[in-house]
């Protein structure tokens, strides 16, 4: 029933709204109060679809007993909380959390419906570093038939992997959600600017896309772990539709696909493609 959904969606235009928080570490209560909080502020602004991060729920845990301590199931008193502020706003909300499954957890995120209805729930797919040691990994991919358009769900490191995003493109998706806990840390702080890298692949994934790619970040720490914020949304050409800095805020900003018509004749990335040509060269998978 809660199975993500395929097909092939028109573009509308829609009002997004990225909500970039700071979790606190294992306050399932006080997290799900602070997402809900900040739907009910922003309502007034019509949103259509509104994205929390990666682990909004509980934050970054350092012990297997503590992940499954915070463990959610899908459906749960989180979605259906989150429901009903997602139905007070009239809109899509996808959020962060671990979910278990009997035996297993997951990075996954709920989608929840205006209605205050479970739409989707999506696992990552793609775990990095030591999250192979705590999560199982998810092996669907997540395509939820929006009105205003197909939106594909992503959670951090998935949008490392450009065949990944443009397997969800050319399934039909004009939207992709990106749940980010894109951090720092003492070891990483010696490899260049990490707010440049991420916003690097958010724009090259839209761009080669041809996509919005709505990515919404965490701030503060998780222990020796700190969320660089920046979210951000960009635009199929390239741009930046809008973004946050470094501290707790919501970012709402609108699609503006009347101008894609125009930008696909002078940079015609679909048109050009070469589908037949790419079978014959895969094999490097």
């Amino acid at each position: 029933m809660y199975e993500c959904k395929g097909g092939k969606s028109g573009k509308a235009n829609s009002t997004i709204g990225l909500l970039q928080i700071h979790s606190r570490m294992k306050d399932i209560e006080w997290n799900i109060k602070e997402i809900v909080k900040r739907i009910d502020e922003i309502r007034g602004k019509k949103p259509n679809l509104i994205i929390a991060p990666e682990v909004a729920l509980t934050g970054w845990q350092f012990k297997i007993e503590d992940w499954n301590e915070v463990a959610q199931t899908i459906p749960g008193p989180a979605t259906e909380e989150i429901g009903e502020a997602a139905k007070r706003a009239n809109a899509y909300v996808i959020f962060g959390l671990v979910e278990k499954s009997g035996d297993e957890i997951y990075n996954s995120a709920a989608v929840v419906g205006p209605n205050g209805n479970l739409i989707a729930r999506y696992r990552k797919t793609h775990l990095w570093s030591f999250e192979h040691d705590i999560f199982k990994a998810g092996d669907e991919i997540c395509l939820v038939d929006m009105e205003f358009g197909m939106v594909g769900v992503t959670i951090c490191y998935d949008a490392c992997f450009p065949e990944f995003i443009r397997a969800l493109a050319t399934s039909g998706a004009t939207i992709i959600a990106h749940l980010t806990f894109w951090m720092s840390n003492e070891a990483f702080n010696q490899y260049d600017d990490k707010k440049e890298i991420y916003h690097s692949y958010c724009r090259t994934r839209a761009f080669e896309n041809q996509v919005y790619f709505a990515s919404a970040n965490r701030v503060g720490n998780d222990g020796f772990l700190y969320g660089l914020g920046n979210s951000v949304v960009m635009t199929p050409w390239g741009g930046i539709a809008g973004r946050l800095y470094q501290t707790p805020g919501t970012l709402v900003v609108k699609t503006e696909w009347e101008k894609y018509a125009q930008w696909q004749l002078m940079e015609p990335l679909w048109v050009d493609r070469r589908p037949e040509f790419y079978k014959k060269i895969l094999d490097f998978c």
